[in-house]
Order: structure tokens, then sequence, then C-alpha cells
């Protein structure tokens, strides 16, 4: 036996690959069984949560168009009402200092 390490030729390799490759395959197809319940499971746990954030969404998208609606109405109001009280009210004299 040689203690010389040695460089693996490229057929060794895809081999090495492909030995593993089948390997990893034969465990997969031996564990999907056992991974389809869970996946079911897990989407049928996740379907309320959804729900429940859709209620929450709703609920946050009308009220934020509830405030966005009232922000445009209060600028829309507010020139009005600011030329209102230019109109009515009598202009103030600015003093330097006091007395």
């Amino acid at each position: 036996m040689s203690t010389k390490p040695t460089t693996p030729t490229p057929a060794e390799v895809v081999q090495e690959v492909g030995a593993w490759t089948v390997g990893g395959g034969i465990i997969i197809m031996a564990l999907f069984p056992l991974a389809l319940p869970l996946i079911i499971l897990t989407v049928a746990s996740v379907i309320p949560l959804l729900v429940a954030a859709l209620a929450l969404g709703l609920v946050a998208a009308v009220v934020a168009s509830a405030v966005t609606l009232l922000r445009r109405l209060g600028r829309a109001i507010r020139p009005h009402r600011d030329a209102g009280r230019r109109q009515s009210a009598p202009p103030r004299a600015v003093t330097a200092g006091h007395r």
C-alpha cells in the first residue's frame, strides 16, 4: 500500500457523485410519503393565520382611506375658511417694542 496521495481521475469523481446522488434519491423517495402529510398539515394550519392577516389588512385599509379622505377634505376646506377670516378681521399693527 502506498502512502502517497493520489488525485482521483474524472471518471472516479463522476462515479462517486453518481453514487451519492442515487443514495440521496433513495432516502428522499423513502421519506416523501412521511413529508406529504406534514406539508398538508402545515398548509391547513397557516390558512387561519392568513385569514386573520387579511382581516387586519382590510381594517387597516379602511382606516387609512378614511384618514386620507379626511385630510383631503380638510385641505379643500381650509383655503375657504382662511379667506373668510382674512376678509372679516381687521389688519393688526406690528409694534417694534413694549412701552
